[in-house]
Order: C-alpha cells, then structure tokens, then sequence
C-alpha cells in the first residue's frame, strides 16, 4: 500500500526537451498500434535571455546518455539545432512559427529527473 501511495504522490511538471531521433519502432499489443521514436535526450536544456532554448547535447561516455522512448503524437514540433559558439554540443533550437517571446509557453526547462 505504501508503495501506490508514493507513486500517487508524485507531481508532474510541464517541461520540454530536445532530443535526437534514434530510430523510430512500431509497438502492437492487443489490436491497438503505437509508432514510438527512440530519442537520444540532451543532456541540458535551458533559455537564452531572449526565450530561445539552449541544448547542449551529452559529450561523456555513452554510458551517459539518456534514451527516452515516446509516442510520435506528443512530439511537439520537430526542430533545427544551430551551433552558435565554439562549444561543438552547444546549440540554440528553432523552429518554423517560433515565436521565442512566449518563452515556450511558461513550460519549464527539462531536466533528467523529470522522465
């Protein structure tokens, strides 16, 4: 019992990510089909001082790496990484309709806890 009572327990944030599609795979299990993608997730997430997130992408081992598997119809929008600095895993995310003053919706920054 104190085992569901922890898993009730706990919040949800609405946060983004970004990752890099793996491969994408398909899952049917009783009649009922799900096309999931295999994303590599960054490794930090975070907002520029003008609303544009800023993702910089694991560059340790890879046993580092953080793998998520998701339903292709939550993906939000499929974006473009722009390297802007010396820094070759550093990156500013956009888009096509961006529009970077919404701040993202007042969604969080995604950290690694958060899935």
């Amino acid at each position: 019992m104190s085992e569901l009572n922890s898993i009730e327990s706990l919040s949800t944030r609405n946060a983004w990510f970004v990752g890099k599609v793996q491969c994408f795979i398909q899952h049917k299990q009783e009649n009922e089909v799900a096309f999931l993608a295999v994303i590599e997730v960054m490794e930090q997430h975070s907002l520029d001082s003008h609303g544009v997130p800023v993702v910089v992408e694991n560059t340790k081992d890879k046993a580092y790496r953080k793998i998520a598997v998701c339903d292709v119809t939550v993906t939000v929008e499929c974006v473009g990484l722009v390297q802007y600095s010396a820094t070759k895993s550093k990156f500013k995310v956009v888009w096509p309709k961006a529009q970077f003053h919404k701040k993202l919706d007042r969604k969080l920054c995604g950290q690694t806890t958060d899935y």
